[in-house]
């Protein structure tokens, strides 16, 4: 196992420590632990594509590993009413909605690969939630211009798909 994919593994590993400090108002570590986390998610990207060693365990487990710390630093964010509910509820359903479809293209030996709008999104999610915990009120708005990009990544997402199942011939599902 490659570095990369030892840097998502060690990024799912952080994920309950970060929500342990992050929801008993440990900010300070848990800024630590969520800042080391997204650090990962930049860092087991770039050796992985500037080293050749992209791997299908990367490929999938480096998105799922995003979503999992991206849905439970806003659930906790949520339930200390830092955000929205009912925006974090739209976010999970879109991530689940997004790794069941990335699972039914492989299932159907179709890819759709990370887009560079999803990533921003990503990133931007992951910026605002520091500046969230770290209580600085910019975070709030920087959190809705990346909600706003998770949508329209996600739109893509589904026109990408369907565009490729059609192409397919026949039924979609």
């Amino acid at each position: 196992m490659g570095l990369p994919n030892m840097l998502t593994i060690l990024r799912l590993i952080l994920i309950p420590f970060f929500a342990y400090f992050v929801f008993f108002g440990y900010n300070t570590v848990a800024l630590c632990l969520f800042g080391m986390a997204a650090l990962t998610d930049w860092l087991d990207g770039y050796v992985a594509r500037s080293s050749s060693s992209v791997t299908s365990f990367g490929k999938h487990m480096d998105p799922l590993a995003d979503r999992l710390l991206i849905m439970t630093a806003l659930i906790i964010l949520a339930i200390k009413n830092q955000l929205p509910l009912f925006v974090v509820m739209i976010i999970t359903a879109r991530d689940l909605f997004v790794m069941i479809g990335f699972q039914y293209m492989r299932l159907r030996y179709k890819e759709i690969s990370v887009t560079y709008l999803g990533k921003t999104a990503t990133a931007i999610l992951m910026v605002s939630i520091i500046l969230l915990i770290a209580g600085v009120s910019f975070g709030l708005w920087l959190f809705y211009l990346g909600f706003l990009l998770y949508l329209i990544s996600f739109g893509d997402y589904v026109r990408k798909a369907f565009f490729i199942l059609k192409c397919e011939g026949g039924m979609i599902f």
